[in-house]
């Protein structure tokens, strides 16, 4: 991936700038359902019944009834896609997105065990891309499931193969550590890249405990959910990033690892919004 070495610094140090901002004493708020979305919740098996959530809505972004009426809708659809890895013979995959600049391959390890996809990333490997061959959809709700170690994080965005004269096919990565949220576009420079930020804020997550993250991607416009709080939204402007695209799912460290970390995907389901009227 283009310039995915200079994004991973810039990011390293938009983080670092970040860390500061994030009061350590905020109040933290329980996760209280406003709408009928069918988003995870957590269980008492798997987490316990208070989950926390962002201190605030930093981006003071309001629920419209856009998304919010697709979330009320897929209660009533079934899934196009869903993987609680309760089968060992997966087909996730590490090597199709692989960019040996970010990653050793042999410094990381994906295994599927306790119903659970773990990711562990050891020093030599701090930016691992999840492929699955099932994951291209133009239009859909993405939810994922997932628990984050102190220092790991997780990023999501999208191959469009079909962009042209563009100079890169990704778009929008959203990235979420326990204590910061982002939402970047890439600006493609020739073999360089800039990054635009649209939206970006403080959390406060308990770190392995357990959170859900939605991606809604309906034509042109994007939202991107933790838990049931709206973090941010998007419209796209250019129509070569509006069709059809090519998942990718990333855990991330914060810094070069000295020692293991591991990321744990508990479920990934995705709505297709075509099939949905």
């Amino acid at each position: 991936v283009i310039g995915l070495g200079l994004a991973a610094v810039l990011l390293s140090q938009n983080l670092k700038m970040a860390d500061k901002t994030v009061p350590e004493d905020s109040p933290t708020l329980g996760v209280v359902p406003t709408q009928a979305a069918n988003l995870y919740q957590p269980t008492s098996t798997t987490a316990p019944t208070r989950t926390l959530i962002p201190t605030a809505q930093p981006t003071a972004v309001q629920e419209d009834a856009f998304s919010s009426g697709i979330l009320a809708k897929i209660n009533v659809y079934p899934p196009a896609f869903e993987d609680d890895f309760n089968d060992e013979n997966t087909s996730w995959d590490y090597l199709h997105f692989l960019n040996a600049d970010a990653c050793d391959p042999q410094q990381a390890e994906m295994v599927v065990q306790g119903s659970s996809l773990k990711v562990t990333l050891k020093p030599g490997c701090r930016v691992l891309h999840l492929y699955h061959p099932d994951l291209e959809f133009t239009n859909y709700v993405m939810q994922v499931r997932l628990k984050l170690q102190d220092q790991a994080g997780f990023e999501f965005d999208a191959d469009f193969p079909d962009a042209v004269d563009t100079g890169g096919t990704f778009n929008l990565l959203f990235y979420v550590f326990n204590d910061w949220w982002s939402l970047e576009k890439p600006k493609y420079l020739g073999m360089l890249e800039e990054w635009e930020g649209i939206g970006s804020g403080p959390l406060q997550n308990t770190p392995q405990l357990l959170f859900t993250i939605t991606a809604i991607k309906s034509g042109a416009e994007h939202y991107y959910y933790m838990n049931t709080t709206l973090l941010t939204k998007y419209v796209e402007s250019d129509s070569n990033f509006t069709g059809r695209s090519l998942f990718r799912l990333t855990p991330i460290m914060r810094e070069e690892p000295t020692e293991p970390v591991s990321i744990e995907i508990l479920g990934v389901r995705i709505w297709d919004l075509d099939t949905i009227p």
